[in-house]
């Protein structure tokens, strides 16, 4: 009966190491909340927390910002995600292996982002919609997730492929735009409509919904944030630093 009782005490001890183990994987540390504008929340399982600009955040976590609210994400990889308004999006993996494989898997589910690729080979980067799976092949690129389920893409910078319903679509002209309305063929467009500029105004307009990034461009503040991203709790002087091209336009 002792050993049975032991036997058992034991396998619930594994057990619980196991999901314990299985928890921290699944939220591993993977960046910083670099700016937070109001109200910005980080869901992980039944957890909700509010975010607070230099806030961690991990894989696997539900990232939903309020009216009036924004926020930017820089990741270890050095990619950033700016995220408007009323907007969703779920740190779906993270992987990051400079020197091996490593994959960014993001899932946007409604409201407006604009991300910047990091440092990472670009086939390394995927963002989930539900109208279409984008497969970067640049640098940067601004996404639109309607109520009604629209999706609009602009091309920013370098390229990016739309897999969709109706086949893939590789957007590669600086501006270009992809809008996918349910149930109708993708469209391709040369520039953003008015109406298309004002949905994404918020991540792109420092006047609308509080600033997009304060001082987030400013050099010492991208050293402190990359000294948070590497651990450093003191001081972020760093004699090989050099800033990113994408932290200065």
């Amino acid at each position: 009966m002792r050993q049975i009782i032991i036997a058992t005490v034991l396998t619930t001890a594994i057990a619980a190491l196991a999901t314990g183990l299985s928890a921290q994987t699944q939220t591993a540390d993977i960046g910083v909340a670099a700016t937070v504008v109001n109200r910005v929340e980080g869901s992980v399982g039944a957890q909700t927390t509010a975010k607070k600009t230099g806030d961690r955040v991990f894989q696997n976590e539900l990232i939903r910002t309020g009216t009036e609210s924004k926020g930017q994400l820089l990741f270890r990889d050095e990619t950033s995600l700016t995220i408007g308004p009323d907007s969703e999006v779920k740190l779906d993996q993270f992987v990051y292996n400079p020197q091996g494989n490593s994959s960014v898997t993001l899932n946007a589910t409604k409201g407006v982002f604009r991300f910047i690729s990091g440092s990472l080979p670009s086939q390394a980067y995927e963002i989930k919609t539900p109208a279409a799976t984008i497969g970067v092949r640049g640098t940067i690129i601004l996404i639109a997730l309607l109520p009604d389920g629209t999706a609009i893409f602009q091309n920013g910078e370098g390229s990016f492929v739309a897999a969709t319903l109706f086949g893939n679509f590789t957007i590669n002209q600086p501006g270009q735009v992809l809008v996918i309305r349910p149930g109708g063929q993708p469209e391709i467009s040369s520039k953003l409509a008015a109406w298309q500029m004002a949905l994404l105004a918020p991540i792109l307009d420092p006047s609308k919904t509080g600033p997009v990034v304060p001082e987030f461009f400013q050099q010492d503040r991208v050293r402190k944030l990359r000294s948070i991203l590497r651990g450093k709790s003191g001081g972020y002087s760093e004699p090989d630093y050099e800033p990113c091209g994408e932290c200065t336009d």
